[in-house]
């Protein structure tokens, strides 16, 4: 608890929020030292994004990329990709981190974020694996229907219960799949992805996913 950050307003009793006061300077540094940080550690991942050849030369060496094919409830074709810290060779055991593709935005969007995770798990000798995919009657692979498939029609019979089905399908995919087993599942949807992801899990029988960052 004493690692976390929270951000936001802190509401009173009052008919409006009000933002907490600052009394001092010495307050104000142990405000912003953590976001001081957050914004360190999103610049490292901005430095891989803007080097992709030295990305490409080093971490795509390293890292294992694999294809991969399932369905969701509907039996719509779900393409994604997988980025492991280590080979495929045998069937792994490992945690799985499944991350949701932006709105408007196919799997791609996500690969210095998939590289930097495997990467460092790779560097201690530890096996992750991530989960990237496409969402159903959205940009990218994944199944469309015969009205979005001009351009700039990708996302015309886009919908959430479409998507929750989406991610429960990748939740039960990670637990069925002949190439790994997720030991734990990390699943990550930010922004116009977040409620659905927490839908997700509330809809999932068993219970598969551990943590949950939206």
């Amino acid at each position: 608890e004493n690692d976390s950050v929270k951000i936001g307003i802190e509401f009173e009793n009052q008919d409006r929020g009000s933002a907490t006061h600052i009394q001092s300077k010495k307050e104000a540094k142990q405000l912003f030292q953590p976001i001081g940080k957050i914004y360190q550690q999103i610049k490292s991942v901005l430095f891989l994004t803007f080097n992709k050849k030295k990305l490409a030369d080093q971490s795509y060496a390293d890292s294992q990329v694999n294809l991969v094919h399932f369905k969701n409830a509907f039996g719509q074709d779900i393409a994604g990709i997988i980025n492991t810290s280590a080979s495929l060779n045998k069937k792994l055991r490992c945690p799985v981190v499944i991350v949701t593709s932006p709105y408007t935005k196919r799997k791609e969007s996500f690969t210095a974020l998939a590289l930097t995770i495997t990467e460092n798990f790779r560097k201690r000798n530890k096996q992750i694996l991530v989960l990237r995919f496409d969402f159903t009657n959205a940009t990218g692979e994944s199944y469309k229907d015969e009205a979005g498939q001009g351009e700039g029609r990708s996302h015309i019979h886009f919908h959430p219960s479409g998507a929750i089905q989406d991610i429960m399908a990748a939740i039960k995919y990670c637990k069925n799949n002949s190439k790994f087993h997720a030991t734990d599942i990390i699943l990550l949807g930010l922004s116009f992805n977040s409620p659905m992801c927490r839908k997700a899990i509330i809809q999932d029988e068993t219970q598969s996913v551990k943590y949950c960052i939206s």
